[in-house]
């Protein structure tokens, strides 16, 4: 057993370290979670719907309404009249949101733009989705234009959208009201409007005068990621919707005694709970304080970047600075992501302006790729 134990205590001092220099990816690495680790060493199984009960008492799903409820109240939605659960991530948030507008609207046709997250096309395949991809503007946003032009041409007057709260490589935002607009302009009478809100969903709601897609102003169903913002070491995350889109699913279990109305079956009971005592440990004003302060160092590095003559570029409400790709060896100490000749730095709570200015030394003195 020692060498087990010194085998794995090598691992967690390894994967420690790296948290030094982790740029490229969305996770908060300043939350700390020790307390409850301990749940880890007990099984919790949090199968089926989670306002549902089950066969067996060993689940966390009463935590897990609260989770729900907390973000229903943050999204603008009356608990009765809405419903959520927590996912393995935003992947399968999206799949739920486009499960349930399937189901909605069978006939429709799905738009997203070019940088929309690779899930929502695998999910449309998986489903037998037809979907039309948009091209985009330069900074990541949708290019309004060409969708109005697509959408002209849709016969069913049915349509689903998936919206940008925060595009993958870029940080963009899709303008929800324009493209209810557009949406409306065509005639489309019978939408379902789903946010990918992986990141941002957890920033904008924080931010004055940021993108705001809450459900009183049209948005059907919205995904968000637990261990991005929130730094939950457990890969999770959690979809809302409209309770009346659920409806259409439910379908009783006898064998679990449960709906089910998730895309999985068993699901980690464990996640709820981290992301509970994250919410009840940090609260709004510590998650409102922590958003204001990643994009204040997100336009730090910008302006760092571009005085120094790097093509850096930042949507506003962005903490995701993308720029021309630096050396390889910076993309590789720094575990940049890069697309195409671009690299992005996701300025998290645990990139400070010391950081920062470590990664911009890098930069400058190992030059161009």
């Amino acid at each position: 057993m020692e060498k087990i134990h010194a085998h794995l205590n090598k691992y967690i001092d390894r994967m420690k370290l790296l948290e030094n220099k982790y740029l490229g990816f969305p996770n908060n690495m300043q939350y700390d979670y020790e307390f409850i680790t301990k749940a880890c060493g007990v099984y919790i199984n949090n199968a089926g719907d989670p306002f549902s009960t089950l066969s067996w008492k060993k689940h966390s799903k009463h935590f897990e309404q609260q989770v729900v409820h907390f973000f229903l109240d943050l999204y603008h939605m009356p608990k009765k009249k809405g419903w959520g659960y927590i996912t393995s991530g935003g992947t399968e948030g999206n799949m739920e949101g486009m499960f349930l507008a399937r189901e909605s609207l069978p006939k429709a046709t799905l738009y997203f733009s070019k940088d929309t997250h690779y899930s929502i096309s695998k999910a449309a395949k998986l489903m037998r989705i037809h979907f039309v991809e948009i091209k985009s503007q330069k900074s990541g946003e949708m290019d309004y234009a060409e969708f109005n032009r697509v959408v002209s041409k849709n016969k069913t007057g049915e349509a689903i959208v998936l919206v940008n709260c925060g595009t993958t490589v870029k940080g963009a935002f899709d303008d929800l009201t324009k493209i209810k607009s557009i949406l409306k302009k065509n005639k489309i009478k019978r939408t379902y409007i789903h946010v990918d809100g992986a990141l941002s969903g957890m920033i904008t709601p924080f931010v004055k005068k940021a993108p705001f897609y809450s459900f009183d102003k049209g948005v059907d169903s919205i995904a968000i990621s637990m261990h991005k913002f929130l730094g939950v070491p457990l890969m999770s995350g959690i979809v809302l919707a409209k309770k009346r889109y659920v409806d259409n699913v439910k379908n009783k279990v006898e064998y679990i005694n449960s709906h089910d109305t998730t895309i999985t079956g068993s699901r980690n009971g464990h996640s709820p709970l981290y992301a509970w005592y994250a919410i009840k440990k940090y609260g709004k004003k510590k998650l409102k304080a922590d958003a204001k302060l990643c994009l204040e160092n997100a336009r730090y590095l910008h302006s760092k970047l571009q005085n120094a003559g790097y093509n850096s570029q930042l949507n506003d409400f962005s903490n995701t600075v993308y720029f021309d790709k630096p050396h390889k060896d910076v993309v590789s100490d720094w575990q940049l992501s890069c697309y195409g000749d671009i690299a992005h730095v996701v300025v998290m709570q645990h990139v400070d302006k010391t950081k920062i200015d470590e990664f911009f030394s890098d930069v400058i003195k190992k030059g161009a790729s």
